[in-house]
């Protein structure tokens, strides 16, 4: 699948536990959401339609206010994982 883009309908407050999208097509359980520099989680509980229930703040975002029309970002965990081998490098303990 790809990443599909929508807005939101209505401004989201920190504390709302579902957004209301301009449209769910692609939307489903367990797929990761972005908006802004928040990461959401459409929560098990979701079937259809645009009022779409929400965990917030996951991978050490922070549940954030958002605006109307603010730009939103769905898709599978695989969707977003960063493309090709990466590195680590060990560096040692000064001292």
């Amino acid at each position: 699948m790809a990443l599909v883009r929508t807005t939101l309908s209505a401004a989201a407050a920190a504390g709302d536990t579902q957004i209301l999208v301009a449209s769910a097509t692609g939307f489903a359980a367990g797929y990761l959401i972005q908006i802004d520099a928040e990461i959401l989680r459409v929560a098990q509980t979701y079937l259809s339609g645009t009022t779409v229930p929400v965990r917030r703040g996951l991978d050490g975002t922070y549940a954030a206010d958002h605006v109307i029309t603010a730009g939103v970002v769905c898709g599978t965990a695989s969707d977003w994982s960063t493309p090709g081998p990466q590195t680590f490098v060990q560096y040692p303990l000064a001292g």
